[in-house]
């Protein structure tokens, strides 16, 4: 096996694992999701955090959670 295969292979079974976590830690599976989701939204609208408070209206309609 070269490298990559191998690089492949350790992969595959992390996912395998991390699956089967999953399934058993459901609801800290579902938190870690939320927490990306939140941080890409975050990203996409550009909120700045600290400073100044800017009001939800500030956004247009289609940029609101």
């Amino acid at each position: 096996m070269n490298f990559t295969s191998t690089l492949i292979t350790l992969l595959e079974i992390a996912m395998a694992a991390f699956a089967i976590w999953a399934v058993f830690n459901e609801h800290r599976f579902i938190k870690f999701e939320d927490r990306i989701v939140a941080r890409f939204r975050r990203r996409k609208l550009k909120v700045i955090q600290g400073g100044s408070k800017v009001s939800k209206s500030y956004y247009p309609e289609k940029h609101r959670a």
